[in-house]
C-alpha cells in the first residue's frame, strides 16, 4: 500500500470513528466523555487533513527515488 492509499484509508478511518463516536454519544453524556472528546477527538480532522497532504507528497518522493535507483 502507498502512502498516498495509506492517506486516504486513515481519512476514512476518522470519518468512521466520528460516525460511532456519535452514536457513542447518544448513550454516554458525562464529564469523562465530554474530557476524552477534548483530548483525542477534536484535534484528530485537522491532524488528518494536515498529514494527508504530507503522505502523499512523500508517495511522490519515494517512488522518484526508487525510480532514480532503477
Amino acid at each position: 500500500m502507498s502512502l498516498a492509499q495509506s492517506a486516504n484509508t486513515l481519512s476514512q478511518a476518522t470519518k468512521d470513528l466520528q460516525t460511532a463516536w456519535a452514536e457513542t454519544r447518544q448513550s454516554w453524556r458525562d464529564v469523562k466523555s465530554d474530557q476524552f472528546a477534548h483530548r483525542y477527538l477534536e484535534s484528530l480532522p485537522t491532524m488528518v487533513s494536515t498529514a494527508g497532504p504530507i503522505m502523499e507528497e512523500l508517495d511522490a518522493l519515494i517512488r522518484k527515488v526508487r525510480h532514480d535507483c532503477e
